[in-house]
């Protein structure tokens, strides 16, 4: 006694209609999803850029407490660091103490805007340093 199943509906795989709509599914996906993921990309390396130029900062901030005054080659190699790299040093006087900013910037493309790291910091007067 043999059993078989006659029944019109029954059916192995996908047909290719499910395949085309699947794949045109996976498709608007990727297509939506590609360019979040070059976005987050970028801004990671932006951020990357940004704790690397606070880092060089500090380091300069630090030789400088302790003796160590920046230079003019010191500044020529921060500034070849980074793209179009470009470090500005001013200092201000009141009161007596002497106030040091520094300001580092680099280029970040063609459309956006510059971004720049400040840092501060105020000179320990020599009745200071003991």
């Amino acid at each position: 006694m043999y059993l078989h199943n006659n029944s019109p509906c029954t059916r192995r795989g996908a047909s290719i209609i499910e395949a085309v709509v699947a794949t045109i599914l996976m498709g608007s996906l990727f297509a939506v999803l590609l360019p979040t993921v070059v976005r987050l990309q970028r801004v990671g390396h932006e951020v990357g850029v940004r704790e690397r130029g606070i880092e060089v900062l500090r380091n300069v901030v630090e030789r400088s407490l302790y003796g160590s005054p920046l230079t003019a080659e010191q500044t020529a190699q921060i500034e070849s660091e980074f793209p179009e790299g470009k470090l500005e040093v001013s200092e201000h006087s009141s009161d007596g103490a002497n106030r040091v900013e520094m300001i580092l910037s680099w280029s970040a493309g063609e459309d956006r805007p510059r971004p720049s790291v400040h840092l501060s910091y105020w000179e320990p007067q020599a009745e200071d340093v003991q």
